[in-house]
């Protein structure tokens, strides 16, 4: 078993990883977090594959079957959170446990932190964007119609489980977005995974677990070195930018979060050439690794519908865009300061080369 530490002084925690550890999830939470009572949270597509991964008839285990879905990044869920906790009874010695996407994790996440002014939180990602980023860090929250993520928290779990078998009964699509999280990782740090990907015919039956660990020791060492996005951690937020603005302009449902970050990705390739950070080479090969992922869905929102949209973005300040742009494969920056008018004019030429 992989186990990797994510540095937080007191408040560290073991990301661990190994084919099979779902059906040990009983025992493993006895090690890192034992409590008389464990609030499960579980999507409910996950949920009707691995229903017996808990144990059914202990008293200890309660759960909770999630709809599926972005939709339950909402206020209203978040309150049956709250509800079926208080209902049953939850104490502060109490652990709660997300099983299932980055949906789960962020919502029930954000229901630990502040129920009862906070519970252990044990994270149990299901998918892949979820098992390489969203369960990793202690990004918590639900979203906003005007934006996703708007309203949350910072709050680390106790400890993350992380089993790459899920990933054999994710939809193909589910993985298609989860990879474009992945292809982050390869571009922002020189930690190999470049090299791997485009040397690895990748599938959702792919034994995907190195892939993972290298994703996983990339976010506990930027998270360790800068928790609360003070500057550091801003490198994650890679295609993000654009990508929280696209996923909002379709309400939420109609790009998954990996193909609209894949969509922020490219554009902000395309904005770092255009801003003299990268050349035409890099922005070329960051293309082709992306484009291996499969082709992207045509976008059909207005520039400037997007460009209102990023005026929501948490990095926005005094009404001026930031922006993570690649320098090099393995290396990015941050440019903060960045003109709206520009960005918009950037966002339509961009979008007659690619078709939008």
């Amino acid at each position: 078993m992989a186990e990797i530490r994510v540095a937080l002084g007191q408040r560290s925690y073991p990301v661990l990883v190994q084919q099979g550890l779902a059906r040990r999830i009983p025992e493993v939470l006895e090690r890192v977090a034992p409590s008389k009572r464990y609030f499960v949270f579980a999507d409910g597509n996950v949920w009707s594959h691995y229903f017996d991964i808990i144990p059914s008839k202990d008293p200890r285990y309660v759960t909770f079957a999630v709809p599926p879905g972005e939709g339950s990044k909402s206020i209203e869920t978040l309150y049956s959170f709250w509800t079926f906790l208080l209902q049953n009874g939850v104490e502060r010695g109490h652990v709660a446990v997300a099983i299932g996407g980055g949906v789960v994790g962020d919502a029930a996440g954000f229901a630990a932190a502040t129920v009862l002014r906070g519970i252990r939180l044990v994270q149990v990602p299901t998918s892949l964007l979820a098992q390489v980023d969203a369960s990793i860090g202690g990004k918590t929250g639900i979203n906003h119609p005007l934006g996703k993520n708007l309203i949350g928290a910072f709050y680390q779990p106790v400890a993350v489980i992380i089993d790459p078998a899920f990933l054999r009964t994710l939809p193909e699509s589910e993985f298609q977005s989860g990879m474009y999280e992945v292809i982050k990782y390869a571009l922002i740090e020189k930690n190999g995974l470049y090299e791997r990907l485009m040397d690895f015919a990748w599938s959702r039956t792919s034994d995907m677990t190195a892939v993972i660990e290298l994703c996983a020791q990339c976010k506990a060492h930027v998270v360790a070195g800068d928790e609360m996005e003070a500057e550091r951690r801003m490198i994650l937020n890679f295609g993000h930018t654009v990508g929280h603005a696209i996923e909002a302009a379709g309400g939420f449902k109609q790009l998954k979060h990996g193909q609209a970050v894949g969509w922020g990705i490219l554009f902000a390739a395309r904005l770092s050439r255009a801003m003299g950070i990268c050349d035409r080479l890099t922005e070329d090969a960051i293309g082709r690794l992306l484009y291996r992922n499969g082709a992207l869905p045509k976008l059909s929102y207005p520039p400037a519908m997007l460009v209102e949209l990023m005026r929501h973005d948490k990095k926005v300040r005094d009404g001026r865009f930031t922006f993570v742009l690649p320098k090099r494969i393995g290396e990015v920056v941050i440019r903060k300061g960045i003109e709206e008018d520009w960005v918009q004019r950037q966002l339509e030429e961009f979008y007659r080369e690619v078709g939008g």
